[in-house]
C-alpha cells in the first residue's frame, strides 16, 4: 500500500517536471487578445501526461509515451538526460538504466542498490 501511494506521488511530480509551457499571444482585429498554446507543446504535453512511475520493493519503472510528431519527439530526445537526472536524484537508492524504447514507449528502469 505504501509503494502504491509513493507511485502516485512520484507520477504527479514527474508529470509536473516534464510538462512544457509556452504561450503565444494572438491579436485579432479587435482590441482583445487571445492566448493559444503551441501545437508542438500541446502534443508533447499530451504524451507526457500519460507517463507513469511504478515503485516496487526492488525496482522502479518509469513509462513515458512517445509523442506522435517529429518535433515533439525531438523535445523528448533532448530531455532524456534531464529526465534521467531528475529520476535518479529523487530516488537515490536506485541505479537507473539508459532509456529503452519499445514501439511507442520509453522505459527507464531502476534497480535497488
Amino acid at each position: 500500500m505504501l509503494n502504491y501511494l509513493k507511485s502516485i506521488f512520484a507520477t504527479v511530480r514527474f508529470r509536473q517536471f516534464a510538462r512544457q509551457n509556452e504561450r503565444i499571444n494572438k491579436t485579432p482585429t479587435d482590441t482583445s487578445t487571445q492566448i493559444s498554446v503551441n501545437p508542438i507543446f500541446r502534443d508533447f504535453n499530451r504524451a507526457v501526461g500519460k507517463s507513469v512511475v511504478d515503485i516496487t520493493r526492488q525496482k522502479i519503472f518509469v513509462y513515458i509515451k512517445i509523442p506522435r510528431s517529429q518535433q515533439s519527439q525531438k523535445i523528448l530526445k533532448d530531455m532524456e538526460a534531464m529526465i534521467k537526472e531528475e529520476i535518479s536524484s529523487r530516488n537515490p537508492d536506485y541505479y537507473f538504466s539508459s532509456p529503452e524504447r519499445f514501439k511507442n514507449h520509453l522505459w527507464f528502469i531502476g534497480t535497488k542498490r
